[in-house]
């Protein structure tokens, strides 16, 4: 009796919270779609489409042209995966680590990574359009080419990026950091940068037309 009370009022708790596992620990499979969740691993070309691979540890994982479309990892550890070409369009990659990583040319359209830590991430010629960005820290990460139309990035850290050539027009910039992105050739058309950060960055090379700028 005492031990169905315990489930019940776990079951509960987790209702609470949204109905996630805020344990911090990956309690899915070890394998999945033939592809082994662990640091590492070696999943080129998986189709992982919708699974649930929370808080899993998959850093330094070569996921190049995966299939990710729709999969939960949120809190999850991609510190320094290889994931050219990979598809993690609608990802939930909430609070997840992906410093380091490699997404160079991958579809991250949709793509959810508020409270992400993307440090020195490469994202050239991705597109992260209409993604979640908001409070992600992107310090130092490459952004050469990529599509940012319409993110919401509000409060995020583009310290020392580079977003030359990127498609930033309507972005939701608010709160932002940019201090000394570079952002030749980028556009900008219809982004508030009344309350951006922008210390140290040239915006004559950028299209700015229809944005509203600090002073």
């Amino acid at each position: 009796m005492r031990r169905r009370l315990a489930v019940v009022f776990a079951a509960i708790i987790l209702a609470a919270c949204g109905g996630e596992d805020t344990s911090g620990d990956y309690r899915g499979p070890a394998e999945v779609a033939g592809c082994t969740i662990a640091p590492n691993t070696v999943c080129r070309g998986v189709n992982l489409s919708k699974a649930v691979l929370r808080n899993a540890d998959l850093s330094g994982a070569d996921l190049s042209g995966a299939n990710l479309y729709l999969a939960d990892l949120t809190g999850a550890n991609l510190a320094g995966v290889v994931a050219p070409g990979a598809d993690f369009s609608g990802v939930s990659l909430r609070g997840a680590d992906v410093s380091g990583a490699d997404f160079r040319g991958a579809n991250l359209r949709a793509v959810e990574l508020g409270g992400a830590v993307a440090t020195g991430a490469l994202f050239d010629g991705t597109s992260l359009y209409k993604a979640n960005m908001a409070d992600v820290d992107l310090t130092g990460s490459s952004m050469i080419d990529a599509v940012l139309y319409a993110v919401d990035a509000r409060r995020s850290v583009f310290v020392d990026v580079d977003l030359t050539g990127a498609d930033v027009n309507f972005a939701d910039l608010a709160g932002a950091n940019l201090t000394r992105a570079q952002v030749a050739g980028a556009r900008f058309v219809g982004v508030d940068f009344t309350t951006t950060v922008l210390d140290g960055v040239d915006l004559s090379g950028a299209n700015t037309n229809s944005a509203r700028l600090p002073g």
